[in-house]
């Protein structure tokens, strides 16, 4: 598939050489994606990510599992450890950016996490939420976060509240 406009070189071109610890540093995207099927999906979100934030770099950890396999969408909760910034968006695949996102990066950077409310809340359809009726639900496809958010991202609670949110086991 085309390159539109080499932004998908562009943002390749800043991974990480694998193995290496390397500081974070500064504000940047971060996409964990898996299976083949991805790529036009990647690349629109970063089209639309690149009109509206050119200025960010981008970097995309893609995992060996297959597509929709619990092991390979776990690695979502791994954000924290996979992202080489500061500050950083982590964003799904399918994520389209239609506006700045300037507020939520000085939320983030006020509270260490700042998260987006869910477009479709119905808390109620994953089977271990089901007795629980509607409830605010968070989009765990657009989070914004920062160093100080370590705590929060890599505790064993967090990770297993996002498996029974995305698995809808208890």
């Amino acid at each position: 598939m085309a390159d539109a406009g080499g932004i998908i070189s562009d943002a390749l071109a800043t991974l990480s050489a694998k193995g290496k610890a390397m500081p974070k540093s500064g504000r940047g995207v971060l996409y964990v994606v898996w299976g083949n099927k991805i790529e036009p999906i990647l690349q629109r979100s970063i089209v639309s990510l690149k009109a509206t934030h050119p200025e960010l770099p981008v970097e995309i950890v893609r995992t060996s599992g297959a597509e929709n396999e619990p092991r390979s969408l776990l690695e979502k909760s791994r954000m924290f450890e996979l992202s080489p910034f500061e500050e950083t968006l982590y964003l799904d695949a399918d994520t389209i950016i239609l506006e700045r996102l300037d507020f939520a990066f000085e939320k983030a950077r006020e509270f260490s996490i700042a998260c987006c409310i869910c477009e479709a809340p119905w808390a109620r359809r994953y089977a271990g939420l089901s007795n629980r009726g509607d409830m605010i639900e968070y989009n765990t496809g657009v989070l914004f976060f920062t160093e100080r958010a370590k705590l929060f991202l890599t505790s064993g609670r967090t990770r297993r509240l996002m498996s029974i949110l995305r698995f809808g086991s208890t």
